[in-house]
């Protein structure tokens, strides 16, 4: 969405539906099945108008299940706005890695780096947006209830295997003089969404790919899917 179309959205809304955007609930409030339950959900009182003006919703696992919510969602929407997902993946989600305890526990960034790799390509294969990784609180009392999410107490190996595990998380990186092939396939149901009638649908045309430290890298190339035009 460009930043004029953006304006003209926030233009349309009312106080309420932009508060909605600030508001997270469980999975448990939108689906009654593929949830994970951290906490109590029956005393939360909220309107169905509410939960339809929702941001994002935590704690949905499957992807069959999140498309599920995420189509019904949008049609209830006032403005089609999309969920975003999010989960707990500090140590792996179908995959179950050490916690980040023990992994502070080797010293190797490295390490950390293809955890949070093989996190990732699980978690966004599965539809999830956020990861809430990595932890980086330095943990020193031990009656925190969120020791296991981090690395250690020191600050130093705190912000190693943090930027390690951002890197795996984000991006292929390189160093300099270092060269890397990488390769990967567009499909079909990656350029998917939801068109104006509520469809999951696909629609040929010129497409973009960018890769790159930022917006501002001049690598870029030009695919058609579909007629080309």
């Amino acid at each position: 969405m460009e930043q004029k179309q953006l304006e003209k959205l926030l233009g349309q809304m009312t106080l309420e539906e932009k508060v909605g955007q600030m508001i997270q609930v469980t999975g448990k409030m939108l689906a009654q099945e593929g949830n994970v339950i951290t906490g109590p959900t029956e005393t939360v009182e909220m309107s169905e108008e509410m939960k339809s003006m929702v941001g994002s919703v935590l704690n949905i696992r499957g992807a069959e299940k999140l498309r599920q919510v995420q189509a019904e969602f949008i049609q209830k929407h006032p403005h089609h706005i999309p969920l975003l997902t999010m989960l707990d993946v500090v140590n792996g989600l179908e995959t179950a890695f050490p916690i980040p305890l023990a992994q502070g526990c080797t010293f190797s960034p490295e390490l950390a780096e293809q955890v949070a790799r093989a996190s990732a390509v699980e978690a966004a294969t599965t539809g999830i947006h956020v990861t809430f990784a990595p932890m980086l609180d330095l943990t020193r009392d031990p009656r925190w209830g969120r020791v296991m999410e981090g690395t250690g107490e020191d600050p130093y190996l705190n912000s190693e295997m943090g930027k390690a595990t951002v890197r795996g998380f984000q991006k292929v990186t390189l160093q300099p003089g270092q060269q890397k092939k990488v390769s990967f396939a567009i499909t079909e149901p990656m350029l998917r969404f939801y068109d104006i009638d509520m469809r999951y649908t696909s629609e040929p045309g010129a497409f973009r790919v960018y890769i790159g430290t930022d917006s501002d890298t001049d690598n870029e190339a030009l695919f058609y899917y579909g007629e080309k035009r």
